[in-house]
C-alpha cells in the first residue's frame, strides 16, 4: 500500500479550498499540506492522518491505495 496522495488536493479543491483555509481546517501547515499534496511525504504520521480524514471528509482506507508492478 502507498499513500493516495493525489486525493489531498482533488477534495481540497472539491471543496472550493485554498492550501490556507485547508491548512486552519486540517491543522496543519501550509508547507506540510504542500509535501503532502507532492507526494514528498512517503508514510504520514497517524495523527496527520487523523487531521486529514476531519479535514477532508474521508475514511482513513481513502488515504492509501495498492501499489502496482508499473512503473
Amino acid at each position: 500500500m502507498r499513500f493516495n496522495y493525489q486525493i489531498i488536493r482533488e477534495r481540497r479543491e472539491e471543496m472550493g479550498l485554498t492550501i490556507e483555509s485547508f491548512s486552519g481546517i486540517a491543522d496543519l501547515s501550509i508547507s506540510r499540506i504542500c509535501a503532502l499534496e507532492k507526494g514528498d511525504v512517503i508514510k504520514p504520521w497517524a495523527s496527520t492522518i487523523n487531521k486529514l480524514c476531519r479535514a477532508l471528509g474521508v475514511e482513513r482506507s481513502q488515504l492509501w491505495v495498492e501499489e502496482t508492478d508499473e512503473g
